[in-house]
Order: structure tokens, then sequence, then C-alpha cells
């Protein structure tokens, strides 16, 4: 389900762009795989264990689980964007409101996606510094990146994006 700016026009309210970030010149997933190769680096150097070696199966199972998942939402969620030909660069303009497929369970399900993945990989190395270093991209999305969609999508869509906002959660 999409709809398009021009049908929703009428409903929103302020028409100013919202303000970008510098963060947002740098795509999500670079900074989770920067924070991912510096906690693997500082592993090396200073190993610090995820946990105790007789759950290492387990959590290899469950990191494989949460890759394979990860890689379904980075997949598929970008493909509604797609074949609603709008996009999915958060400074360009959208051209309808994907609220179907992953999208009814959550509003950033790429973002979701990119953060279990993440942990599958943590899991799989088994090492602490992956997870500590987790929270600087959770941060700048979650502060930065995400507000800013939010204005962007409420200026384009307004109150049935609100409505959106109320109905589905920020994350899952």
């Amino acid at each position: 389900m999409d709809t398009s700016p021009n049908e929703l026009a009428a409903g929103s309210t302020d028409s100013r762009p919202p303000t970008a970030s510098r963060w947002l010149l740098i795509p999500p997933p670079p900074l989770f795989i920067f924070a991912l190769m510096l906690g693997r680096r500082l592993g090396r150097i200073v190993p610090v264990p995820l946990l105790p070696a007789a759950l290492l199966a387990p959590a290899h199972l469950a990191g494989i689980c949460a890759i394979v998942a990860g890689a379904a939402l980075m997949i598929g969620a970008p493909l509604l964007f797609l074949r609603h030909r709008t996009t999915i660069i958060p400074q360009a303009d959208a051209r309808s409101m994907i609220v179907g497929g992953p999208y009814r369970l959550s509003r950033n399900p790429m973002y979701l996606g990119l953060t279990s993945a993440y942990l599958g990989v943590t899991l799989l190395t088994a090492s602490l510094w992956p997870l500590l270093l987790l929270a600087f991209p959770l941060w700048v999305i979650q502060t930065k990146t995400i507000p800013f969609e939010e204005q962007a999508l409420t200026r384009l869509f307004g109150e049935p994006y609100r409505a959106y906002q109320r109905r589905v959660r920020r994350w899952i």
C-alpha cells in the first residue's frame, strides 16, 4: 500500500524542508560497518569475550538466524521502494508512503535489519567490543537520521503519516 504526496498535500501543515544534519552525509550502512570493524579490531587487541565458551555454539546459531533475518529486511524493504518507485535516500522527497510489508510492524525495517545483522555478526565473533560500539550507529540513526526522515515525511504526507506514526512503532 502506498499513498502519493499529491493526494496528501492538503493534510500537511509545514511546507518547510527539514534541516539536514551533517550526519546524514554518511549513509547508515557505513556507520554500522565502521563500528563493527572497529569493534573487531579492538577485540583482537584487547580480547573481551561476549559469552562463556559453553554458550558459543548456541550463540553462533542465533547469530546466523539474526543475520538471515537482517538480510531479509535489508533486501525486502528496499524492494518495496523500488516497486513503488520512491526513494530510500533520506534527503530526497519520497513519492509515496510505504506502509505495507515489514512497514506494517516497524517504521524503520531497514535500520532494524542492519541492527539485526550487526548483532548476528557480534554473536558469531563472540566479542564484547562490537556490541559496545553498536551504540554509536544506533545513536546516529535514532537522534539524527530518523528524526530528519520523520520530519520530511510529515511535511510531505501530513496527517496520514502522523496516523501511521501513531499506529506503527519506530523500531519494533
